[in-house]
């Protein structure tokens, strides 16, 4: 009786423990994210809103790869500060959108949308009803909000919520 009630004691404290990782990673995860977003658009943080295709490709030491439309590179290359807690690619379309496609996102949408909402000058989060007309039929959480950036430049950020997936696009 004695091993089986320090057994459950280990499990407990295990649980605890990953339970506790979890939440952690979590804390991680969600400021980086938004610590990054708001880098991005007030240009805190290169390569950032507004940058041109040759300045974004100095700032990555040419790792990227394109379509002939947009420009990609892995997360951790163009944004080292975020190596380690956030994992995925960004996205260029042109010098006034970035993209974020961040995968293994723990985070809850209402807890990230709060946090972006309190961090981002300007930004009053308002929540999009799903499509039912969408052929796929996936759900899709989207949050967006409009923030002011640099040289107080208004900036569209969508938030596109699945699971284990965010996705986030800044545009001017």
């Amino acid at each position: 009786m004695k091993k089986l009630l320090s057994g459950l004691a280990l499990l407990a404290a295990a649980i605890a423990a990953h339970s506790d990782t979890d939440a952690l990673s979590s804390a991680e995860q969600s400021k980086a994210f938004v610590d990054l977003v708001a880098g991005i658009i007030t240009c805190s943080t290169r390569p950032c809103l507004g940058d041109g295709v040759r300045h974004v490709r100095e700032v990555v030491d040419d790792a990227i790869v394109t379509d002939g439309i947009s420009n990609y590179s892995d997360l951790d290359v163009a944004y080292p500060s975020v190596a380690g807690v956030l994992q995925g690619i960004v996205e260029w379309d042109s010098h006034e959108r970035i993209g974020l496609k961040i995968t293994d996102f723990a985070v809850a949408p209402p807890v990230v949308t709060t946090l972006l909402g309190q961090s981002l000058e300007g930004c009053v989060i308002e929540w999009a009803a799903d499509d039912p007309e969408r052929e796929d039929k996936v759900p899709v959480l989207t949050a967006s909000c409009t923030a002011i950036g640099t040289e107080c430049r208004r900036v569209s950020v969508d938030v596109y919520f699945g699971h284990d997936l965010l996705m986030v696009r800044m545009s001017l």
